[in-house]
């Protein structure tokens, strides 16, 4: 390897140094952000099986972000496991059953709680991004402006 290339290598490493443990501009892991946000969908939809949970998000989020079954279904059981939502198979004997969740009353509590807790770096996160986009993206960026006031 040449010299150029080791030192470009270690330019490169020390400029990313520690970026996996920084979460950028949220500083709420994924797991965290995703429970909250199940919960906020049990709490409006009522009752949903995890396939509709993850279409609720996708769709929501205009398609650029869609959690995966592996992330999405591990929650939900732990939710159940601590009673924060109910858990009900629905069908015959099949393979065409289908768990369908809904918040419970102490789910509810914990997701005010969470929701509550979390408001100030969720706060803090859309300020940055909001910034963001209007420093660098100041021309396009106003035409959001724009659609929020209804012009």
């Amino acid at each position: 390897m040449s010299n150029a290339t080791q030192s470009e290598k270690k330019e490169e490493k020390a400029r990313y140094t520690g970026a996996y443990n920084r979460l950028f501009p949220v500083k709420v892991s994924t797991n965290t952000f995703l429970t909250i946000y199940i919960l906020h969908l049990l709490k409006k939809k009522g009752r949903l099986y995890g396939k509709e949970i993850i279409k609720e998000i996708e769709d929501r989020f205009q398609g650029s972000w869609k959690p995966s079954h592996g992330l999405v279904y591990p929650i939900l059981r732990e939710l159940e496991k601590e009673g924060l939502v109910t858990g009900e198979w629905l069908g015959d004997n099949s393979k065409k059953t289908i768990r369908v969740y809904e918040i419970t009353h102490r789910g509810l509590k914990a997701f005010e709680e969470e929701k509550e807790t979390h408001k100030e770096v969720f706060t803090q996160s859309y300020m940055i991004m909001e910034t963001l986009m209007g420093d660098l993206y100041e021309d396009e960026f106003a035409l959001f402006d724009d659609w929020e006031s209804g012009e």
